[in-house]
């Protein structure tokens, strides 16, 4: 005879002696003091803990005052908690003999898990750029674990060079290395960044490697004229205006977001440049069509999906024997789902089969693409 499986479940010891109110209480987040032997560290943790001058103050702090930020950590299974945030805390708590510390509980899942412990430790002084590649990865895999992966989140985490770990801490190490020799060509530069990291648009700039290249190139053409296609909050157009006060040329920004023009412009005149950039507010693809004068380079940075639409008119605005530069190229190539990439990738290959052209595609900052004028 069949057996028929039975739907009866026997209650636990909680459902007999609690009430529901109590259950639902105690399953809020609270702050606990938890041992210190009872918090383990978060499997994979992309970021070291060093015996820097930031790791002193904070012990220190800790030494005055006690751990006032609670760490964050989720329970494991076999008992104890898994760190989230807090592990530089923890290392200081070790330090100082202090044997509990505040730590807020919260039930998640791995994915959860991670993109926490990712957006936490980025709020760090000091982070290497292969530890931030690494983070980004994980944080990466996570989103599209949980099905939420956009162009617009896949556009932001790829910006940085996100793909340390199948390309190796080589790599890395020759990114830290190049980076040492990029210096600053104006000292506002450094307040821009700053601005950036506080309004969370630093990954849409262009970083130091590409905006280091652009002064370069307009003191080799020795430009006179350069056309700047989208500005973001100014870092590039800082970069590019200081070359050119030293060549006596001019910078033409077009910029369609109105509060990221007038950052340009603040920045632009923090930096001493007013007199150097004209900026314009407006469609780039149809203020392109109002220009004539031919530019000696054309930076190409708008939104990419007029990339190939605008090709065009930037071959026209460019002198031939001129330069045109094109920003975050690479996104194919980093694994960018999405229009962005198929946009990126279109230009890419009409750059390369048009005979007026002769490109070429750096690996810098998100790539970029190098087009010669040649007739």
């Amino acid at each position: 005879m069949t057996k028929r499986k039975s739907d009866f479940t026997l209650p636990t010891l909680d459902d007999l002696f609690t009430t529901q109110a109590e259950r639902d209480d105690a399953k809020l987040e609270r702050v606990k003091n938890i041992p210190l032997d009872k918090l383990h560290p978060f499997k994979n943790h992309p970021f070291k803990i060093l015996n820097n001058e930031e790791m002193e103050r904070m012990i220190e702090s800790i030494r005055k005052v006690g751990t006032i930020t609670p760490a964050l950590a989720r329970p494991l299974p076999d008992g104890g908690y898994e760190l989230i945030s807090g592990h530089r805390r923890l290392a200081a708590c070790q330090v100082l003999g202090i044997e509990t510390m505040p730590v807020i509980v919260r039930e998640m899942s791995d994915d959860e898990a991670v993109i926490a412990m990712v957006d936490a430790n980025l709020q760090r002084e000091t982070i290497l750029p292969s530890e931030k590649a690494f983070a980004y990865k994980m944080k990466l895999d996570a989103i599209k674990h949980q099905g939420k992966t956009s162009v617009q989140v896949a556009k932001k985490l790829l910006s940085v060079e996100k793909v340390a770990e199948e390309a190796g801490e080589s790599k890395d190490q020759v990114r830290r290395y190049i980076r040492e020799f990029v210096k600053l060509d104006n000292p506002y530069l450094t307040k821009v960044e700053y601005k950036g990291k506080i309004l969370n648009n630093a990954d849409m700039s262009v970083g130091q490697e590409v905006g280091k290249f652009l002064g370069m190139l307009v003191h080799m053409k020795q430009a006179k004229s350069v056309l700047e296609i989208g500005t973001c909050i100014g870092y590039s157009s800082v970069w590019i205006a200081t070359a050119l006060s030293q060549t006596g040329g001019k910078l033409t920004s077009i910029e369609y977001d109105k509060q990221f023009c007038d950052l340009t412009k603040k920045h632009i005149a923090g930096a001493g440049l007013s007199e150097y950039q004209n900026i314009i507010l407006g469609n780039a693809a149809e203020e392109v069509k109002k220009l004539e004068d031919p530019y000696d380079i054309v930076f190409q940075d708008s939104d990419k999906s007029l990339y190939a639409p605008m090709l065009e008119d930037c071959i026209r605005l460019v002198k031939v024997g001129g330069i045109i530069v094109a920003d975050d190229t690479l996104f194919k190539a980093m694994g960018v789902a999405g229009i962005y990439s198929d946009d990126i990738d279109k230009y890419n290959t009409i750059v390369k089969e048009d005979d007026r052209l002769c490109s070429m595609i750096l690996p810098i900052g998100s790539g970029i693409t190098v087009s010669v004028r040649l007739k």
